[in-house]
């Protein structure tokens, strides 16, 4: 899924989903297909699914990559806002979500919080520190459509990542 063999991970996906229909990390990782593939709505539906058949499972953060490609900001803030310690591409969302919601300063307060854990991630693997950070994260972000990464790239753009 992340290698950017989409079609050959859904395949997988449902595969899996066929063996065992409550598999709630298929659920969750075919809702990232869905994002990548620009159906939202559906991707929301499964990780609601998924969290229906396990409360308990960590499968919120897939909502906010789907709430953002909807334009339904607030709904990724809110999930955001719940989620202790989030991964660095997590902020990336928070940051984006923020600004096109209009809210700059949360938005830029994000940014400098993922460059600061990225430039130490990336400094204690030895790797080099990108030249543009829109890029960076665009590459994280598998997206097919075109207006879904371009969506990505102006939030980000909006919420100050340095390009």
């Amino acid at each position: 899924l992340f290698s950017g063999e989409l079609e050959q991970a859904r395949f997988h996906l449902e595969r899996a989903r066929a063996l065992n229909s409550s598999d709630t990390r298929a659920l969750a990782y075919l809702s990232r297909y869905d994002v990548f593939t620009g159906n939202s709505e559906r991707a929301i539906e499964r990780v609601n699914e998924a969290l229906r058949y396990n409360p308990y499972g960590k499968y919120y953060f897939f909502l906010v990559p789907a709430y953002y490609v909807a334009h339904r900001y607030d709904d990724a803030i809110q999930v955001l806002s719940n989620i202790k310690n989030p991964a660095a591409i997590m902020l990336c969302w928070a940051a984006a979500a923020h600004a096109q919601a209009g809210d700059v300063k949360n938005a830029r307060d994000a940014v400098q919080r993922f460059i600061a854990i990225a430039e130490t991630n990336l400094n204690s693997t030895g790797s080099p520190i990108p030249r543009s950070w829109i890029e960076f994260i665009a590459q994280r972000f598998q997206a097919k459509r075109e207006e879904d990464r371009n969506h990505f790239q102006d939030g980000l753009r909006k919420a100050g990542v340095p390009e």
